[in-house]
């Protein structure tokens, strides 16, 4: 027989036995795998000046992606970025259920974004779902249009100067009291001692910014190193919670999976002890008003002066809950939020959204500057002579703690550069998406500055774009051939009548700087940001060394340590030493956990 009658009868008996549905079925899959060789069914084709990460067959880049998870995903975005062929800037590949995400790799893309064309692009059904039962899908950081108009218009009040010199700076020197106490007592009558940073740091930033936007004293931070050993459950599940979520966007069908898999019921459970502490906040601040509405209420018209004392003892206590009497530009953020809603769950998105903001940015920030410190101590000297032109006394008695006033804060660029080159190379919120609503071309205008201007891109509707603050730190189109150095310089300008003979760099713009974002979703609370972190600093760096904990002194980052003076990196690696600590897999960016010494001079 020969092979076409082979074939023939072949076709036959299937035809015979299922009809044309299998033939054409099958026809059909070979007619879908030559249209989508290497991309997921249903997604546009290639592109100019994109390339596509190679993939299969109808699910695109799937199992790529959810084999990798999220262990260095900065690093392979990174080798991504780098393996872009000539003409081709940009990369994208295609993943369930999202379809294609374009990631963008220079700043002039991310302005048009943000600025230009801000409307076309949102945040998108698919991050809602993703952050839903972690924030709640009203606050800030989740909406779009009208509502995060209006959630940022209520929200920005509370980063006014006023704020910052009635209320901010007050309850950072507070912070910094029970800072100062942890340290002198720890360092007690030895001169020194270690402690685990991070965790510090977090709780400083907790504790401050509850007060700050919540009136609440959630006692994480006293003046007694005991308090580090208090477990904060909040903070534990509200971690557990962002590495969780993180691992969401590589793990299509998530929904299903966490139905039947201990990590969706822990999740659950983490989302209770968080929605929990934030009801607590939310329910003592109503009660409180409640209260205040009742004491001003007709029950009490025929008291006479036994009135007027009740409302003056419930002012007191509104005051010292963030809710002062009189002008609502004194309110706090919940309270702001409570004159637009008194719906329970929409204030826990409130709270919920503004701590990630709150706590997390300002702490992983100085985390990972005492970090690069450790590697390059001599920035050290030139920050502690800039804070003895402020505060004389430190240079020769640091028994009295230094308290920046928020006025002063431009007295300190060095200490400002440092702070910002650290922030560049590791940015706390490393990566960002949108969604676009209609077919666009970013055409890019490059308010950067940059060395070069990139070329346009073409994004249909329903696809995403993505970019990483962190990759773009590290690409030398953005910021030069030594992108990857840790250089203060960066952000100092020489000016005979500045401190020191310097002037902090502002002329980089939001774009080639992008850690605090840019357009119309600038962050609120940069400056918050600085201030916390600057304010610390003047306290730690005047009264003690720091230095990184070696492993007899309880450093909990093993294996980790500064590579020592004439060593290479290579041999590190050999000794089974490596540095620096690496990032954790989250929404933001923490570092590994790690000890540090203080000891006194």
């Amino acid at each position: 027989m020969s092979l076409a009658s082979w074939i023939s009868n072949f076709v036959a008996s299937i035809t015979d036995t299922f009809g044309y549905v299998l033939p054409l079925t099958v026809l059909y899959l070979l007619y879908l795998i030559i249209r989508y060789p290497n991309r997921l069914v249903g997604t546009h084709s290639d592109r100019a000046y994109v390339w596509t990460v190679p993939g299969y067959p109808l699910i695109g880049n799937l199992v790529d992606v959810a084999r990798r998870g999220t262990k260095k995903q900065f690093d392979h975005f990174l080798y991504l970025a780098n393996s872009c062929p000539p003409g081709k800037p940009n990369f994208s590949w295609t993943v369930p259920p999202v379809g294609r995400i374009v990631f963008l790799n220079h700043p002039a893309y991310i302005e048009h974004i943000q600025k230009t064309n801000f409307n076309n692009y949102v945040k998108g059904d698919f991050l809602k779902n993703a952050f839903g039962d972690f924030i709640g899908t009203t606050g800030i950081f989740v909406t779009d249009g009208e509502e995060w108009k209006r959630s940022r218009k209520m929200a920005s009040r509370v980063f006014s100067v006023g704020q910052f010199r009635r209320v901010v700076t007050t309850v950072v020197h507070e912070e910094l009291h029970s800072v100062n106490g942890v340290l002198d007592a720890m360092t007690g009558e030895a001169g020194q001692g270690t402690i685990a940073l991070p965790n510090l740091f977090f709780r400083y930033t907790l504790s401050s910014f509850a007060k700050m936007a919540f009136g609440a004293d959630i006692q994480c931070l006293k003046p007694d190193p005991a308090c580090l050993q208090e477990d904060v459950p909040f903070a534990t599940a509200f971690d557990s919670a962002q590495e969780h979520i993180n691992n969401r966007f590589t793990k299509p069908g998530w929904q299903l999976w966490e139905k039947y898999t201990p990590g969706g019921k822990q999740m659950v459970a983490w989302t209770k002890v968080m929605r929990d502490f934030a009801r607590k906040i939310i329910d003592d601040r109503l009660m409180l008003l409640d209260l205040k509405e009742k004491a001003r209420g007709e029950e009490m018209q025929d008291r006479g002066i036994a009135m007027g004392q009740s409302e003056a003892a419930l002012n007191e206590k509104s005051q010292r809950a963030g809710m002062a009497p009189g002008d609502g530009n004194d309110k706090d953020l919940l309270g702001l939020f409570m004159d637009m809603t008194r719906d329970p769950e929409e204030l826990l998105d409130v709270v919920l959204n503004f701590i990630i903001a709150g706590r997390d940015t300002t702490a992983q920030s100085l985390s990972w500057f005492f970090i690069e410190l450790f590697a390059h101590p001599e920035h050290v000297q030139p920050i502690l002579d800039e804070i003895a032109l402020l505060f004389p006394s430190s240079a020769t008695d640091t028994s009295t703690p230094n308290y920046l006033a928020y006025d002063d804060l431009r007295q300190l660029p060095y200490m400002q550069a440092c702070l910002a080159e650290s922030i560049r190379l590791h940015p706390p919120v490393p990566k960002n998406s949108k969604s676009a609503l209609q077919d666009d071309v970013i055409v890019p205008l490059n308010s950067a500055g940059t060395s070069t201007t990139p070329p346009p891109v073409k994004v249909f509707k329903g696809e995403m774009v993505a970019w990483s603050d962190w990759v773009l730190a590290r690409l030398p189109t953005v910021w030069g051939e030594d992108c990857a150095e840790y250089k203060p310089s960066r952000f100092l300008l020489a000016d005979e009548s500045g401190p020191g003979g310097w002037r902090f760099n502002s002329n980089l713009g939001p774009w080639k700087f992008h850690a605090f974002n840019g357009g119309p979703r600038l962050c609120l609370g940069m400056t918050l940001a600085y201030f916390e972190a600057m304010a610390v600093l003047t306290l730690i760096l005047p009264k003690w060394d720091v230095k990184w904990a070696a492993p007899h002194e309880g450093q909990v980052c093993l294996g980790k340590r500064p590579p020592p003076a004439g060593r290479s990196a290579e041999e590190e690696q050999r000794d089974g030493w490596e540095w620096p600590p690496n990032y954790k897999s989250s929404l933001t960016h923490p570092c590994e956990d790690y000890s540090a010494t203080f000891v006194r001079r």
